[in-house]
């Protein structure tokens, strides 16, 4: 699909006295008389030698009379009577002017031009379909600051391409930086500037909602105070890092430190293929597709006045991120969380006030550069990034977090198996888990615990207990870990599929409490023997519940 092409630029005094020839004295003398008086530093004047062509009067005439667009966007600070003599003159119909209050010195206020740029930006897209146009700045009208408040918005909140005049010429410029991909992470990636503007409020990492957060490491702390800020600043948040290393847990207490009275609202975006993700997003009317028998209220309206926690937002398909881009772009930007979309079906816009948190393993900036997420929505999501480290980078977190774990399954377990033993861990084996490489991260640790905890018939749970654990858990890996490996030099589909066998029969282990025949029945296995049979091929064994406890 073609986009349109729109155009947004100023109107400035170079545009104006190209144009005093053309017009009778009196107009132009009113034009003259209406600007002077606001800019006497740089009044306008008639030009002793007036261009002879229309082709070359001003910046903006110059650039119409050789490229066309769907729409073209002129911001002004002129008064209305000047700017309608000016939209006169152009000659084109599909002109829109949009008035913007600066005076005097305010056009050299980054501040009020940014702020007064961005709003009107924000009404020329509000309501489009994203994929159906494109931007494009002029940069040559204009003040100095006027121009870099273009360039800054043009690449990041409001993509676009830009073009220059000169001469009676029109070359498009290509600006070769983009601020989050080249500049942003190496401001995130600075241990001094960075972190200590966003350390200063020292009890910004015990918010509620934090506070259960393990963070005896300095990496951990850091991170914290990062989520915790940005919790309470209301802004977007992207959460970025390992599969385990707990990106929901994050996302729960940025919920709960916000003080929004609403509901947080989970989805996992690679868990709905296809136009599913749309239906359960934003919501469905009866009728709206073969199954939809009755309205569905999707869940940017359960999660109005809340949060809506975006997990695995890498794995959204383009036609769903050009959708949430549209969604995200606020009709008010100063409300950001005023939101509107519309159901699947419906012919009508609902508002919903919804905090989005997004969730990601995958490198984005990297899924950005290679076209694979639309920089747009990046810029959208990503207002705050927050880098949940792996746990092999948090270790002195790693005896606290084994101590959580265990006390968790210690409670569980005594609950559901007769005659269930407390456990404790030794400071040996405590050592010997900070010492693990820990691929899976926080979740794999957790379910090593539990493991070592069911099986072992001794209290105090012994290095060799947790070797036992670690050897039925493999970590976690991530998908596209298993489904994108070479084929050829040693690639052999049979032992892919062996590795992903063990991995979920040592999972049903772990959720069935070591009983076989709940395993066989989460496994889908008609009978234990079945299973057995299988664990078998696989040379698996069901260690035996010692001390009586039956496996079965």
């Amino acid at each position: 699909m073609s986009r349109e092409r729109l155009l947004v630029a100023w109107i400035g005094s170079a545009d104006l006295s190209q144009m005093l020839p053309f017009l009778d004295g009196n107009a132009a003398r009113e034009v003259m008389d209406a600007y002077n008086p606001l800019h006497p530093r740089k009044p306008l004047r008639i030009p002793t030698e007036p261009t002879p062509s229309l082709e070359k009067a001003g910046p903006n005439r110059t650039l119409l009379s050789q490229e066309s667009f769907a729409e073209i966007h002129l911001l002004s600070t002129f008064p209305e009577a000047t700017v309608s003599a000016y939209r006169h003159w152009l000659g084109l119909d599909n002109v829109y002017t949009h008035p913007v209050p600066l005076q005097g010195g305010d056009i050299m206020d980054y501040a009020k031009v940014y702020r007064e740029t961005q709003a009107v930006l924000n009404r020329i897209v509000s309501g489009r379909d994203p994929e159906s146009y494109e931007l494009t700045f002029h940069l040559s009208p204009g003040t100095p600051t006027m121009t870099a408040i273009l360039v800054l918005l043009g690449k990041t909140i409001y993509p676009g391409r830009f073009v220059q005049t000169h001469a009676g010429q029109v070359v498009h410029t290509d600006i070769p930086f983009d601020i989050m991909v080249d500049v942003a992470p190496r401001i995130l990636g600075s241990t001094a500037g960075a972190w200590e503007y966003l350390l200063r409020d020292s009890g910004a990492g015990e918010s509620p909602g934090f506070d259960g957060i393990i963070k005896e490491s300095q990496v951990m702390r850091r991170t914290v105070a990062i989520a915790a800020k940005a919790a309470l600043a209301g802004v977007g948040v992207l959460l970025l890092g390992p599969t385990g290393s707990g990106k929901e847990r994050f996302a729960q207490a940025i919920h709960a430190a916000s003080g929004r009275t609403g509901a947080l609202e989970a989805v996992n975006c690679a868990a709905f293929p296809g136009d599913l993700l749309e239906s359960e997003l934003f919501g469905h009317t009866r009728g709206a597709f073969t199954g939809a028998e009755r309205d569905y209220e999707g869940r940017f309206a359960k999660a109005h006045n809340g949060t809506l926690f975006l997990d695995e937002i890498a794995e959204a398909s383009p036609k769903m991120q050009a959708k949430l881009l549209r969604v995200l772009q606020p009709p008010d930007a100063a409300n950001p969380t005023l939101l509107q979309f519309r159901r699947v079906g419906g012919n009508k816009d609902e508002t919903t006030d919804v905090r989005v948190v997004a969730a990601t393993n995958r490198d984005l900036l990297t899924a950005v550069q290679q076209g694979r997420f639309r920089a747009d929505l990046y810029y959208r999501l990503a207002v705050v990034t927050v880098r949940i480290p792996p746990l092999s980078a948090r270790r002195k977190d790693i005896p606290v977090l084994a101590r959580h774990f265990l006390e968790q399954a210690n409670k569980s377990l005594e609950a559901t198996m007769s005659g269930y033993r407390m456990k404790q861990f030794s400071e040996e084996t405590l050592a010997f888990l900070m010492k693990q490489p820990w691929p899976g991260n926080v979740r794999q640790l957790q379910h090593v615990v539990r493991v070592a905890a069911i099986y072992s018939p001794e209290e105090t749970l012994r290095v060799e207990d947790m070797e036992e654990a670690l050897h039925y858990s493999p970590g976690f890996p991530e998908p596209e870990a298993i489904l994108n490996r070479p084929l050829g030099e040693g690639f052999r589909l049979n032992d892919v599929l062996d590795e992903v066998q063990r991995h979920y029969i040592q999972k049903a282990r772990i959720e069935s409490n070591g009983m076989k025949n709940r395993a066989a029945e989460l496994l889908g296995f008609k009978s234990y023997q079945a299973l057995d049979s299988r664990m078998k091929s696989l040379g698996l064994e069901w260690p035996s519940r010692r001390r009586g406890h039956a496996g079965r």
